[in-house]
């Protein structure tokens, strides 16, 4: 078969050798800057962008074709600051020749213009839906071409899908990447760039950081207690001591959130006091170390009455005193926002100290807790403020019952969900009470695994220099990892590449009914017959039943409420053209009352799913079917099989480890 330019794995590979050459990339970069014409009125660039906007309009008379307040990038690269396109063939359209041939001779791109015009002139792609959707896209294709003037970015590079099978390059093998490397470097302006970070590499510093994990064998009842606070206090001198005994140079030491908690007295009131016990020993010597660490206060009601904390606050500590202060700002529910005191802003001062500090020239971040699921819940809201590492202090984890038991959620879910989104590595660490320290539970991670839905503890682990085990302390014992030579191990983690599916043809097995495709009509039975013969059926998914308009599926292993009809949680295709609507639909449905909470969980992500889709859906939440709630994403029949199918396998990848997870921790049947 012969190759196609939609091939995935090609856009996988080409962000696989960008990090092998640059280090961190980030795709589908939302880059927020002005859309309308006349917002750039008063920019020296006003009238290039005037010319090529009047030109598209002139094209067919298409007025407003403005729509989005932003431009997606296929992949930013942070250093040195630069956008890359992946342009498959419906990017070289009559509407872009137009814009191309009235850009600014003097306007700096990564790409040879006249190699793109003659593509125009060649392949002269067409879309009518909606019938302005090439002026459209040729203008925010312009936007990103003028993001050097716009936003100060070096040239944007463009490579053409259709140049070559760009997945037959190697992210490992050496002579791959120096040929992908030339070719970046034969793009108008990209020399500079991959010289400039290259030069950045050899100056990256080795500062270490030290995770500090606390098992502690403490009641719940006693948790919160600030009688407690002198002994929190004075545990901290031994470990921190320990730690600067086996290491050299500067650092920063993590400690978790909530080790000190101040009753009702606000959180900054003990500040002074945890200065007066760390500074003597950050003094001893000449080295530069910074430690993190958890304060809660301000009671909302009683200790005996399980208060929530309206103060939650890290504090960053070093040789002079506080260099750093955070309050959370992502609340771990709805019922917490209610009862605690968030930060205005992600990146607010608190105290009068910023959020972020700056050791020898790399930026943390300091989230607190449930913070570091805010990136990728609301990438819009959350950008990455120009960090280099994210710094994540946990409050506990419990046996069960007893509070917060799954301590695998937050390495896999909210470091890899910040990693991914902001691309940079995520260290955190917790106290685990009245229960053992996983020795698994990895607290580095950085993700390198491009648009991969899911992931292990092993496609993620930052390698630990070595493991400080148990320090002993009143309550129980601490455990330190230290993490050294941590952007070399970034780039020395392998870069999964899926692998390519002519060479290697082998299909999941799928354990379902073969059902005749001849009573469907053909759009609905073609979607069908590219989720379950392509290769995106995921393994252990399984065929509940098939009719004409409706196909359901589900994981066997998952629990069932027994009934008429039988309650679950399942996924299904919906042809929705008997209702008068030419749209096929992929769903997830969760039923009525059992799987309520998990449902609501799984629509809270409904917007970040539709962002992940691979073509435009229109997104409903349905209550009004009896027994049931239904999370839908609609797209015009008319769309290609392979779009429904890839939005399907989307769409369970991205829900179903959430489902599996909270079935487990309610005790129901899961894999």
């Amino acid at each position: 078969m012969a190759h196609n330019e939609r091939c995935r794995d090609c856009k996988q590979t080409v962000r696989a050798m960008l990090e092998r050459i640059y280090g961190t990339v980030i795709s589908e970069h939302r880059v927020h800057c002005a859309t309308l014409l006349e917002e750039y009125r008063d920019t020296p660039f006003y009238p290039a962008l005037s010319g090529i906007y009047r030109s598209l309009q002139h094209y067919r008379n298409a007025e407003d074709f403005v729509r989005a307040g932003y431009v997606d990038v296929d992949f930013y690269v942070p250093e040195p600051g630069f956008a890359v396109e992946f342009d498959e063939s419906q990017h070289f359209t009559r509407p872009r020749h137009i814009a191309l041939e009235a850009y600014p001779p003097h306007l700096k791109v990564g790409y040879p213009v006249h190699r793109w015009k003659t593509l125009c002139e060649e392949i002269d792609a067409h879309d009518s839906d909606p019938p302005y959707r090439d002026e459209q896209r040729a203008w925010y294709d312009t936007l990103r071409d003028f993001l050097p003037e716009i936003k100060g970015f070096l040239p944007t590079v463009r490579l053409y899908a259709g140049e070559m099978a760009w997945c037959d390059l190697d992210p490992e093998d050496p002579a791959d990447v120096e040929r992908f490397k030339d070719l970046m470097a034969k793009k108008s302006g990209s020399l500079k760039m991959v010289q400039a970070v290259e030069s950045m590499n050899r100056n990256r510093n080795n500062d270490w950081i030290a995770t500090v994990i606390l098992k502690s064998d403490r009641t719940l009842q006693d948790e919160k207690d600030p009688k407690y606070n002198d002994v929190r206090i004075a545990e901290l001198k031994p470990i921190i001591s320990e730690i600067l005994a086996q290491t050299k140079g500067d650092g920063v030491i993590l400690f978790p959130a909530g080790w000190i908690h101040t009753g009702f007295e606000p959180a900054e009131s003990i500040y002074s006091v945890i200065e007066h016990e760390i500074q003597p020993v950050l003094n001893l010597d000449d080295r530069n170390v910074i430690v993190c660490i958890g304060v809660d206060g301000r009671f909302d009601r009683p200790l005996a009455d399980n208060p929530f904390d309206k103060d939650q606050i890290a504090v960053a500590i070093g040789k002079a005193g506080v260099v750093a202060a955070a309050r959370k700002f992502h609340p771990t529910n709805d019922d917490e926002r209610n009862h605690i005191t968030l930060a205005d802003s992600y990146i607010k001062e608190e105290n009068g100290f910023p959020r972020i500090f700056n050791l020898n020239g790399t930026r943390y971040f300091l989230f607190v807790c449930y913070d570091v699921y805010g990136p990728r819940a609301d990438p819009k809201r959350y950008p990455n403020p120009d960090v280099d590492v994210g710094l994540n202090l946990i409050h506990r984890f419990c046996p069960p019952n007893e509070g917060p038991t799954q301590e695998n959620y937050f390495p896999r879910k909210g470091f890899a969900g910040a990693s991914k989104t902001w691309g940079i590595p995520i260290f955190g660490t917790g106290i685990f009470y009245r229960r053992d320290i996983p020795s698994a539970w990895p607290t580095g991670i950085y993700w390198k695994l491009g648009e991969q839905a899911h992931c292990t503890y092993d496609d993620i682990a930052l390698p630990m220099d070595r493991s400080i085990s148990h320090i002993p302390v009143p309550e129980g014992h601490a455990e330190v990892r230290l993490f050294t030579d941590i952007w070399n191990s970034i780039d020395a983690m392998r870069v999964p590449v899926r692998a390519n599916t002519e060479k290697n043809p082998q299909k999941p097995t799928k354990n379902r009914v073969n059902t005749p495709q001849r009573n469907k009509r053909d759009e609905f039975a073609n979607a069908l017959v590219a989720f379950e013969d392509g290769n995106h059926f995921p393994g252990g998914l399984k065929r509940v039943f098939c009719r004409k308009d409706q196909c359901r599926y589900s994981f066997p292993a998952w629990h069932r409420i027994e009934g008429t009809p039988k309650k679950y949680v399942c996924y299904e295709f919906d042809d929705w053209i008997k209702f008068g609507t030419p749209e096929i639909s992929v769903e997830v449905h969760f039923g009525l009352d059992a799987f309520r909470d998990i449902a609501e969980i799984v629509q809270a992500h409904k917007l970040e799913i539709l962002g992940k889709l691979t073509a435009p859906a229109r997104l409903n939440w349905d209550t009004s079917t009896s027994g049931w709630l239904r999370l839908q994403y609609y797209f015009p029949d008319s769309e290609a099989p392979e779009t429904f199918a890839h939005s399907m396998a989307i769409l369970i990848e991205e829900t179903r480890g959430i489902i599996n997870d909270w079935l487990k921790e309610e005790g129901m049947d899961h894999y």
